[in-house]
């Protein structure tokens, strides 16, 4: 996750993203986004592969900014050690949580991020 430099959302976790570039297809975007705003310590050959799924998020209020359709990725590193991470471009922090410290974030989210998280990974919440 990334904490919101800018506005709106300034101070609030959220995925790291943003915009896609006029000839750029959506994979390409997902992975450069996350290079650039965390600063990952993978190439960009292995997120490719370790891209396993996207998925079209297109509430119309969604976002406080106006509509907005999102095409969130999740990538599935192999190991058992996490890539070093750190804040790049206009996140304030990046850093890795652990599902239970997740699962108490909802409030601390920006906009439907806490949800494209549960759905994307499909994770049910532990009892």
């Amino acid at each position: 996750m990334i904490k919101r430099g800018g506005y709106p959302g300034h101070g609030l976790w959220a995925l790291p993203g943003g915009f896609l570039e006029q000839k750029e297809w959506v994979r390409e975007g997902l992975i450069r986004e996350l290079q650039e705003e965390t600063s990952i310590e993978l190439s960009f050959e292995q997120l490719q592969q370790y891209l396993v799924k996207t998925q079209v998020f297109d509430h119309p209020t969604r976002a406080q900014v106006g509509r907005v359709i999102t095409h969130a990725g999740l990538f599935q590193v192999p190991g058992n050690t996490l890539p070093k991470i750190k804040a790049n471009d206009d996140a304030a922090m990046a850093k890795w949580f652990p599902l239970k410290e997740f699962w108490e974030m909802s409030d601390q989210m920006h906009d439907d991020h806490y949800e494209i998280v549960k759905q994307l990974a499909q994770l049910p919440k532990p009892v």
